[in-house]
């Protein structure tokens, strides 16, 4: 079965330091799951909306300008009416960086909906590359290039390896 006949929704979360999910960076091709906290819904033909830490909100929204529509809240009453609004019947995880304890938290915010694990769907899709992660490939590997031939100039027979380094 395939990933948007499952669920209506994907809920991603950044949090701390063990779960951020790579998965964020995809389908807001920034790089933002280092840095920021919070939660990121995706839809199937839908602009994506991040629900964004108070701490975080300005810089992430400038940050994502108009790749997603951010969202802030300050109580988890407002954190709720989000998610209860957009999120649909049928709501998609990654359980590789979805905590138990944010699972279980998520499942008593919005008693009533269903959770599916779509860890590996989402893995499959990211084996799929965009445009732009693959012009980002091409970039990273013409500087190692140019990195390998400035090293090969400066390497010498019997060098150690703390002189090449």
């Amino acid at each position: 079965m395939k990933l948007w006949e499952k669920v209506n929704c994907i809920i991603l979360r950044n949090f701390h330091y063990y779960f951020k999910d790579p998965t964020i960076n995809k389908y807001l091709e920034s790089e933002i799951s280092e840095n920021y906290e919070g939660y990121l819904l995706i839809f199937k033909n839908k602009k994506p909306i991040w629900i964004s830490h108070p701490f975080n909100y300005a810089q992430i929204k400038k940050k994502l300008n108009k790749k997603a529509i951010v969202k802030n809240y300050q109580t988890k009453k407002e954190i709720e009416n989000i998610l209860k609004t957009n999120c649909g019947k049928k709501i998609g995880y990654n359980g590789r960086f979805l905590s138990a304890e944010s699972l279980i938290n998520l499942k008593k915010l919005l008693k009533g909906k269903k959770f599916i694990d779509v860890t590996k769907e989402l893995e499959n899709e990211r084996e799929i590359k965009t445009k732009t992660e693959i012009e980002k490939i091409k970039k990273a590997t013409i500087a190692t290039k140019e990195i390998l031939k400035k090293i090969k100039k400066l390497l010498k027979k019997e060098m150690s390896e703390k002189e090449v380094e």
